[in-house]
């Protein structure tokens, strides 16, 4: 008898701690501190890419590019970050999967921009940059989530690559 109570008793310690197990995660002040050094990794980057000039589409493909480039790797680390965060439904809900749609839907047109531009035709190009524009964008209430969470260096990113 006494065997199977201390068996039962495991049983239920184990299925207890289980379940507590699921609550694992980085707490939302690890989470934050982790995504703003991501985010300021991410913006330095940025800000090393050259600004496009104005009527200089030669200068536009770069510059596009170097975009998709940054915001790609900040998606790839936030992504993979926000799984490890206890609060990861909310995080992804209000914050990874709207900006995975945005980058989703403007991949292809950042693309056919960097295309366009570097073989310097103007009319694609601005027929691209109009697609652009066209896209729903998620990124203020993403910035909103971000602030009211503490992650404010990634807000500050997305105004960077909106910019």
């Amino acid at each position: 008898m006494r065997r199977r109570l201390v068996f039962a008793t495991g049983v239920a310690a184990t299925i207890l701690l289980s379940a507590c197990g699921s609550a694992q995660g980085l707490s939302q002040m690890a989470f934050v501190a982790r995504a703003n050094a991501i985010c300021t990794s991410v913006d330095a980057t940025l800000k090393q890419v050259p600004a496009a000039k104005a009527g200089d589409l030669s200068s536009l493909a770069p510059f596009a590019q170097g975009i998709e480039d940054a915001y790609q790797s900040y998606l790839e680390q936030i992504t993979a970050l926000a799984k490890q965060a206890k609060a990861h439904r909310t995080i992804d809900a209000k914050w990874i999967t709207p900006a995975t749609s945005d980058f989703t839907a403007e991949k292809p047109l950042l693309d056919q921009l960097v295309t366009a531009a570097s073989e310097k035709n103007a009319a694609a190009t601005k027929a691209v940059a109009a697609k652009l524009q066209a896209v729903t964008d998620h990124t203020a209430a993403i910035q909103s989530f971000q602030k009211s969470y503490g992650a404010t260096a990634c807000s500050t990113l997305l105004s960077d690559i909106s910019s």
